[in-house]
Order: C-alpha cells, then structure tokens, then sequence
C-alpha cells in the first residue's frame, strides 16, 4: 500500500507539473493528501511506510539514502463514538455500521435518515459484501422523498448479521469441545433452524476469519 499510494500521489503532482509546464512558479503546487480508510474488522496490521516493504538485507551506510514514505491509515471499524459523531455527511451511518456490527451483529442502528440513500446502500453492499442489503432497502424504502429510516432499511441484515454472530460464538465452543465439523453443522441446523448450506456458509466464513 505504501508503493500504491506513493504512485497516486506522484501521478497528482505530475499532472500539475504538466498542467502548468513552464510556467510553473516557486511553491504554486497544491499539496496532495492521501489517507486508507480500512474497512475491514480487523485493524491495520501491514506495512504503513515504504521502508518496512523494501527488503531489509541493506547495507547500513546506504539506508540513510533511502526516502521513506508514509501512509496514514483509518481503520473505520475501530472508530470511537465520539468520532463517529462528527460527521455531517451520510459517511457517519456508514462508519456506525462498520463500528457497532464488529462489537455486536445485533446492533441496530438509529432511525435517523439517511439522505443519500442509493449510495450508502451501494457502498454498504461492497463493503460486507451482502447482496441482499439493497433487496431489504428496496423493501423498506420510505415514500417521503425518497429519504430512508436507518433503522429499517437494515432489519433483515441484522436478523441475518445476529445469527452469523450466533454461529461463530457456537462453533467456537463446539471445536474446542472436540467435535467434527460435520457435527458441528448439524447443531448449527438444529440450533439456529437453519439449513445445512446457511450452515456449511457459516463454517466457512469461520474458519476465514479464524
């Protein structure tokens, strides 16, 4: 990511030093900020400047010689509420979502509105990669303006995000228990009321994250 973002930022000045040839004057260059919103649950474990991607069997007199980069990183899931609170944009419906599912699959957000409904749906999707998000807005939707409650937009995402947090507190007892995997997908369908594919779903997105 340092490499990738390195290359963002030099292609933007670039485009300035083209746009302006030689009529560029002395410190009329607009800076280039670039930030990493990780949405993932987990924080941002990886390298966050050039030096930590550059192999390290360096000779010592020749690092100073190396130009570091650094990227700054947000990990939105891990956001505190005070933060959360200060966005004025649909973004903050976002970050809650990401922030309050990671700690709880059955939070339920607030019933305040979400004004640009289809692009929080869209990047919502995306990022959970839940398709069935834009089926419940639709189904929810408000007739006032095309305006959508937050709360119910995603009730059926949070019945669905419940019983995965259900499954994963399960399966993780019953492994260290010692039963099979076999087993423990039959207690899932029984427990949950599930079928044997939700269930085998539920396993696999386990052990991914596990």
């Amino acid at each position: 990511m340092p490499v990738r973002i390195l290359g963002y930022d030099a292609a933007s000045y670039r485009s300035q030093l083209l746009k302006n040839g030689d009529d560029l004057q002395p410190k009329s260059i607009f800076p280039v900020i670039s930030i990493v919103l990780n949405f993932s649950n987990k924080r941002w474990n990886v390298s966050q400047n050039l030096r930590d991607c550059i192999d390290a069997n360096i000779p010592e007199e020749l690092q100073s010689y190396i130009n570091d980069y650094k990227i700054y990183v947000f990990n939105i899931s891990f956001l505190p509420d005070k933060v959360i609170e200060c966005f004025k944009s649909d973004f903050r419906y976002v970050a809650e979502f990401m922030t309050k599912t990671r700690a709880n699959p059955a939070f339920k957000p607030s019933a305040e509105m979400i004004r640009h409904k289809d692009a929080v749906i869209k990047l919502l999707t995306i990022l959970t990669g839940n398709r069935n998000i834009e089926e419940t807005f639709i189904r929810n939707k408000s007739k006032e303006g095309g305006i959508a409650a937050m709360s119910g937009v995603f009730d059926d995402v949070f019945d669905r995000l419940r019983a995965e947090g259900e499954a994963s507190g399960m399966i993780s007892v019953y492994l260290e228990t010692g039963f099979s995997k076999e087993a423990i997908i039959d207690k899932l369908v029984q427990k949950l009321a599930i079928t044997p594919e939700q269930a085998r779903n539920y396993y696999s997105e386990y052990e991914k994250n596990n």
